[in-house]
């Protein structure tokens, strides 16, 4: 193996640890970059909406949006 490789394992193997400990902060960060994400996709859809995108291309931006 290589150190990069064990490197991320070790991180991998730090970030389970965390999360059986049921951790606050972990748990805090991990709700702050969900709530983030949803108000990008928010904002982004409000703008097509107020631009006058089709249905069409509000349906294919919200299916991008959930793949990121």
């Amino acid at each position: 193996m290589t150190d990069g490789i064990k490197h991320k394992l070790g991180l991998w193997y730090c970030i389970e640890q965390l999360a059986r400990e049921d951790n606050p902060r972990l748990v805090g960060l991990i709700q702050r970059k969900e709530a983030e994400r949803l108000l990008q996709m928010r904002n982004t859809l409000k703008l097509l909406v107020t631009a006058g995108a089709t249905k069409k291309l509000i349906a294919s931006a919200k299916r991008q949006l959930a793949q990121k």
